[in-house]
C-alpha cells in the first residue's frame, strides 16, 4: 500500500474551503479520494457510490445542490472504487471482491487520519451499491469504531430480498396511480408483468434469474418519468470538467467495462453472511430513501432498520416524497438537510 499525497501546512490542510487530491496505491489500483469542502470543521464524511462501477465524483459535479450544502459545513471525501469512475490501475477479476473492497475503504480511511490526523471524525454515507459496501464494510465491529455515524442513501441491503422488494413497490405505487386515475391502463400492463415473474415462486434469485425484474424495474420508472412524479435538480456532466478534473467519458468507459456478472453473484452468496450478521452493527444509522425507487426501494431501509441493534433513538428511516433512485438529484436540499441533522447529533 502508498499513500500519495501533496506536502501541506496545517494552515493548507485545513480550512473552510479546500480541495486535496489523493491518491491510494493499493494492490495494483490507484484509487482516487478527493477530499473539498470545510475541513476545518474537522467532519470528513466518505461518500460510496453506487454501480458498482459508477464514480463518487458524479456527486460533485452532476448533484451540485446536493454536495455543495456538505462541503459549507465539513469536509466531503469522493473516493472511487476499484475498477470504477477515475481509478486507474490493472483489470483483474481476482481483486474485484466484496472483501477486496472492504479493504480498500480500510485503506481509505488509514489515507485521511494520515493526512489530517487520527482526530478527525469520520462519518459514512453510501448510495446503492455503496449501501451494500457500507453494510459489509461495517459486519466488523472494529470497523464500526472507526466511524461516527452510518448514513444509509437508497441503499442495497440485502440482494435476494430487494429482488422481491421491487415487485411489491411496484405493485403498491401501480395500485396509487390507478386509483387516482393515473394512466390505468399502462400501469394494468406492468402490474400484469409483475404478477407473471411473481407467478414463478423463485425463492433464491441469481445471476441468471434477476434479469426479469431489472426489466420491470425499467418499465416502472419509464413510468413513473412519464406520469410527472419526480424532482430533478442535476447539473450537466460536462460542467465540471474544468473546475473539478471531472471527466465523464472515462468514467462512462469504467462503468461499462465494471458491470461483470462477478460482483453481483457473490452479493447473492455474501447476503446470508449480511442476513446473521446485522445484529452486530450498534452504531448510529440514519436511511434515507425515495418514495419512487424501485431499484432499491424503501423496504431496503426498513429491513435494515429492523434487524440492526442500534438503540432505537439512534436510528431512523426517512423517505423523500419526490425522489426515485437518485434522491441526491430529485430532492437534493432535503436530502442534504436530514444528512446534516444527522451529522450534527453525533459528530
Amino acid at each position: 500500500m502508498f499513500f500519495f499525497v501533496s506536502g501541506c501546512s496545517d494552515e493548507e490542510l485545513f480550512g473552510e474551503n479546500v480541495r486535496h487530491d489523493l491518491w491510494l496505491i493499493h494492490k495494483n489500483a490507484k484509487l482516487p479520494v478527493v477530499v473539498e469542502g470545510n475541513s476545518r470543521s474537522n467532519v470528513f464524511v466518505i461518500l460510496l457510490h453506487g454501480g458498482p462501477g459508477s464514480s463518487s465524483q458524479i456527486f460533485n459535479s452532476e448533484t451540485k445542490a446536493f454536495s455543495d450544502p456538505l462541503e459549507d459545513d465539513y469536509a466531503m471525501v469522493y473516493y472511487d472504487q476499484r475498477n470504477a469512475g477515475l481509478a486507474l490501475g490493472e483489470w483483474n477479476e481476482e481483486k474485484l471482491t466484496i472483501e477486496q473492497h472492504i479493504e480498500d475503504l480500510e485503506k481509505v480511511i488509514e489515507l485521511l487520519q494520515h493526512k489530517f490526523g487520527d482526530e478527525i471524525q469520520i462519518f459514512l454515507a453510501g448510495h446503492s451499491w455503496g449501501g451494500y459496501l457500507g453494510i459489509s464494510f461495517l459486519l466488523n465491529i472494529e470497523n464500526q469504531q472507526k466511524v461516527k455515524a452510518w448514513i444509509n442513501i437508497d441503499g442495497l441491503i440485502n440482494r435476494n430480498r430487494n429482488m422481491k422488494d421491487v415487485m411489491t413497490r411496484i405493485d403498491s405505487i401501480g395500485t396509487e396511480q390507478i386509483t387516482n386515475n393515473v394512466n390505468i391502463d399502462d400501469w394494468k400492463e406492468i402490474l400484469k408483468e409483475v404478477e407473471s415473474e411473481r407467478m414463478k415462486a423463485i425463492t433464491q434469485y441469481s445471476v441468471d434469474t434477476e434479469g426479469e425484474i431489472f426489466n420491470l424495474i425499467r418499465l416502472a420508472e419509464s413510468q413513473i418519468v412519464k406520469d410527472n412524479l419526480l424532482n430533478y435538480n442535476f447539473n450537466s456532466p460536462f460542467s465540471s470538467i474544468h473546475s473539478d478534473n471531472y471527466d465523464p467519458f472515462r468514467i462512462f468507459i469504467t462503468n461499462t467495462g465494471s458491470r461483470d456478472k462477478g460482483l453481483r453473484e457473490q452479493m447473492y452468496s455474501f447476503d446470508s453472511l449480511i442476513e446473521a450478521s446485522l445484529e452486530n452493527i450498534r452504531i448510529p444509522t440514519l436511511s434515507i430513501y425515495g418514495y419512487y425507487d424501485v431499484k432499491t426501494p424503501l423496504q431496503q431501509g426498513e429491513y435494515l432498520n429492523s434487524r440492526i441493534s442500534t438503540e432505537t433513538i439512534d436510528k431512523k428511516v426517512v423517505i423523500l416524497n419526490n425522489s426515485g433512485h437518485s434522491s441526491m438529484g430529485n430532492e437534493p436540499v432535503l436530502l442534504a438537510n436530514e444528512i446534516k441533522t444527522w451529522i450534527e447529533n453525533y459528530r
